[in-house]
């Protein structure tokens, strides 16, 4: 894990949502959306590798850039440079990706962008081949981003110093009232300044690109929409085997599993970096573990938030809502045995953990272009999930949603874990979301009681059988009872 530090900044398609939600309802298997996200993602990347921008990764319509100095240029070739990269994404989508003919009749992307600069951590994680990286400076910049209007960038005012002096009269700051509700969700009181992006300085480096871009995404999106497929997922999803034409369509739950307030560990002298690399290491290996041995499969590591999906297949250990919410038990004693494993490292501090899992259908997929590919899942319920898990479930809360809830409660005649997982279901005020506490021992003995009460009501009924001799109907004694057969 190597500290670093810089510019992290998301762009955001700020309308994905309710574009996919009209594909949905038209049952179109949300087809448009993909061809034009793999247009759209390989645009932006060619963009950002252009600036010497690098990708993290893409997550649903969100693209997670940092930006670091180089070698060899000082601070206001960086600011240029930073200034350009960001202003290039958004003219790119604008300007060159809504406008081509391809694209034209559909309804236009809208993007909105957040960014911060501060120090961070680079981690290849070992063991699951993937990337992320780690600090509150990505984590601040993706939250502003969700409260950007469409066409704005909202930058903190760390990101503001690395601005070019000749852009700073172009962002204001937001005044109280704007910023109440971003403090609240930030835990903080940056100042926060905001900008449209054709308030900012175009330049013939940035309009060079953009003829470039033209050209290359025209090739990008030269495929037909009939050749995008979809299959229904009958085994367990593996991500390698998708890309834009092959896609899966899923039934299934989706879970994000957010670990609170780890970024604040880490100590500004770096003297605890070891420490916390070990805890690291073992958290994504056990949030990875509790998925997979409840047959579900990870999506993606998000800093420290992992996504999974588990769907049904025909050697299955369980149902796939069931095996959802026993991860999700797990992933809490997980996270719980490393505060005791590793309480000299984390010192005075508790991790905590907050769920989140929805139910129905979604569609997965694999986006990008070569080295920038990302797993991903779309769908109306995906964003549920995240809602749950992000605004509702507070530390060491599982949320889920009413179509998991009802899913569920449809179950629980036939299925005693449905009956309890049901009988620890609290609903949050009138939301559509349901919550609980419950630890996983206490989950499973429940399960214990109500398999020995079935038990022993099975025994019960069987021995009267058998202690009956007959049986007396209105014409008397009709005939003996043979429980075992003849």
């Amino acid at each position: 894990m190597n500290k670093s530090e810089g510019i992290h900044f998301y762009v955001n398609i700020k309308n994905l949502d309710e574009i996919i939600q009209g594909e949905e309802e038209a049952n179109d298997e949300v087809k448009r959306s993909i061809h034009r996200l793999h247009t759209f993602f390989a645009g932006i990347t060619k963009a950002v590798k252009h600036f010497n921008g690098e990708i993290e990764k893409f997550t649903h319509g969100r693209v997670h850039v940092y930006i670091e100095k180089l070698d060899d240029e000082n601070d206001e070739q960086y600011k240029l440079r930073a200034k350009r990269l960001i202003l290039s994404c958004f003219t790119f989508c604008y300007d060159v990706f809504n406008e081509l003919g391809v694209y034209s009749r559909y309804t236009k992307f809208k993007l909105q962008g957040g960014a911060d600069y501060g120090e961070y951590y680079k981690y290849e994680i070992e063991d699951l081949d993937e990337f992320t990286t780690i600090g509150g400076v990505a984590n601040i910049a993706a939250k502003i981003t969700n409260f950007a209007f469409s066409g704005y960038i909202y930058i903190t005012d760390e990101a503001y110093d690395f601005i070019p002096d000749s852009e700073q009269d172009n962002f204001t700051k937001l005044d109280d009232d704007e910023l109440q509700e971003i403090h609240e969700r930030l835990k903080g009181s940056p100042s926060i300044y905001k900008a449209k992006y054709t308030s900012l300085t175009m330049d013939d480096v940035i309009k060079n690109l953009m003829d470039d871009l033209e050209e290359y995404c025209k090739d990008i999106a030269d495929v037909k929409l009939d050749e995008i497929k979809f299959e229904s997922a009958r085994a367990k999803i593996d991500f390698s085997r998708l890309n834009r034409k092959k896609n899966k369509h899923v039934t299934g739950c989706i879970q994000f599993a957010d670990i609170r307030g780890f970024t604040k560990l880490f100590n500004v002298s770096d003297s605890n970096l070891d420490d916390l690399f070990a805890v690291l290491q073992m958290l994504y290996q056990k949030l990875n573990d509790c998925v997979d041995l409840a047959d579900g499969v990870r999506v993606q590591f998000q800093g420290d938030r992992i996504v999974a999906v588990f769907n049904s297949f025909s050697d299955e250990s369980d149902e796939d809502i069931i095996r959802a919410f026993e991860a999700s038990l797990k992933i809490k004693d997980e996270v719980e045995c490393i505060n005791n494993e590793k309480c000299d490292e984390l010192g005075r501090h508790k991790l905590k953990i907050g769920i989140g899992i929805s139910f129905g259908e979604f569609y997965a997929t694999r986006l990008g272009i070569r080295h920038n590919m990302d797993n991903l899942v779309l769908g109306s319920i995906v964003k549920k999930s995240d809602i749950a898990e992000d605004k509702y479930a507070d530390n060491n809360e599982i949320v889920v949603t009413k179509e998991y809830k009802d899913k569920v409660d449809e179950l629980s005649t036939d299925s005693i874990k449905c009956k309890v997982i049901l009988e620890n279901l609290t609903s949050i005020s009138t939301t559509g979301y349901y919550k609980t506490t419950v630890s996983f021992s206490d989950y499973e003995s429940r399960v214990k009681e109500l398999i020995d009460e079935q038990e022993a009501n099975a025994k019960e009924v069987t021995g009267a059988a058998i202690a009956a001799k007959s049986i007396t109907t209105n014409i008397g004694k009709e005939r003996t009872l043979r429980p075992w057969g003849n």
